[in-house]
């Protein structure tokens, strides 16, 4: 990679104090290196770069100070303590199923989950966007719509080399699944597999523990495959 040439200019313009001149190269990647040597140029000294680039003495200080407004800008979110807990809402827990900018309580949750109950609505592929209080929500499919839209396309594939048509089943089940976001298809799938007695390959797909969940219904995605080794079990 050849080396910048750097280029101070003189010329005062709004927004700009410095320019970077490079042949053929993005200016974003080559200002970590014109940077350092601007400074080594003028062996850190403000008032001889102010004298080479004929910049009044307030903007080389800005230049020269500039750091620190960065520093001071980021060191909160460096050395901020992370949550490091599983759970509801707190300084000291984080959660991915319950998206808000607003204590969301465990009574707000069971009134939810009873609601979605009652409708016969499963609640393992399902999360929480609250961005205010609320006395009725709409209820939205479609997330990740362009991720579910491949892995369809790749069960529909995976159909031709299933090996008994049971096992056929199961793979439309979970594309039903999938592309409804109806869980019943997926306990339908479950029905089926466990019917399919000693299968050389067997996979599990979908959503299916709620360990995450601190309210304990909401599970993530998983995909699992296991292979049988005969010349082990002998």
């Amino acid at each position: 990679m050849s080396t910048p040439t750097a280029l101070i200019s003189g010329v005062e313009q709004p927004g700009m104090v410095l320019g970077l001149s490079c042949a053929g190269c993005r200016p974003r990647l080559y200002i970590f290196d014109f940077i350092p040597e601007t400074y080594r140029a003028c062996a850190d000294d403000g008032r001889l770069l102010a004298d080479r680039t004929g910049l009044a003495d307030e903007i080389v200080e800005e230049f020269l100070e500039g750091n620190r407004e960065f520093y001071t800008s980021s060191i909160l979110g460096i050395y901020r303590k992370l949550p490091h807990n599983l759970g509801f809402l707190s300084d000291i827990t984080q959660r991915a199923y319950y998206l808000s900018n607003q204590q969301v309580t465990r009574e707000e949750i069971r009134g939810v989950s009873k609601l979605l109950g009652e409708d016969e609505i499963y609640q393992e592929n399902t999360r929480w966007l609250q961005a205010v209080k609320f006395t009725m929500f709409p209820f939205q499919g479609g997330d990740h719509a362009a991720e579910v839209k491949e892995v369809c396309a790749c069960l529909e594939e995976a159909k031709s080399y299933a090996a008994n048509p049971p096992y056929e089943q199961v793979i439309e089940s979970y594309i039903q699944n999938s592309a409804t976001g109806r869980t019943d298809a997926y306990r339908d799938s479950q029905e089926l597999w466990v019917k399919d007695i000693k299968p050389a390959v067997e996979t599990i797909l979908g959503f299916v523990e709620p360990r995450r969940d601190p309210y304990g219904v909401r599970a993530e995605f998983e995909g699992l495959v296991g292979g049988l080794l005969i010349h082990q079990i002998r």
